[in-house]
């Protein structure tokens, strides 16, 4: 399995929280019904910037991609949260919240929702974006 190893705090991260399988109907009398097809949400998605890293770093995020075939495959964890590295994914959010944003994605697996992002923006200088979404597939 591919491996997504970060090797450094990212700049700025977005975090959405995965939507859970809800069905809606509306009677013809106005009534809302309302169904739960599943017991945990998916869909959460992660949005990390490395702001001015080497190239050979960014390298690291276009190779990644390439071995999940264009987010195909899920990336392979040593945390069993979906990512590696998860300590300096989160570093300087509060415990409280890494902790929450992992419990929200628990059963899912983590692969690409994009192709990484990269602006050369100095001489073996970089700026990548990723987009990561937490997945339930029955694969």
């Amino acid at each position: 399995m591919p491996v997504l190893s970060i090797q450094r705090s990212p700049t700025s991260r977005s975090f959405r929280a995965g939507d859970w399988p809800i069905t809606t109907a509306t009677s013809q009398s106005g009534v809302r019904t309302k169904r739960l097809f599943g017991s945990l949400a998916s869909g959460g998605k992660l949005i990390l910037t490395y702001a001015n890293i080497p190239d050979n770093t960014a390298d690291d995020f276009i190779n990644s991609w390439q071995q999940t075939k264009g987010g195909l495959d899920y990336l392979e964890t040593s945390t069993g949260n979906g990512i590696q590295s998860t300590d300096l994914m989160f570093s300087g959010m509060s415990s409280e919240l890494k902790t929450e944003i992992l419990s929200s994605t628990s059963g899912a697996r983590w692969t690409y929702a994009a192709a990484p992002q990269i602006e050369s923006v100095a001489p073996n200088i970089s700026t990548v974006k990723i987009e990561l979404i937490a997945e339930l597939r029955s694969d």
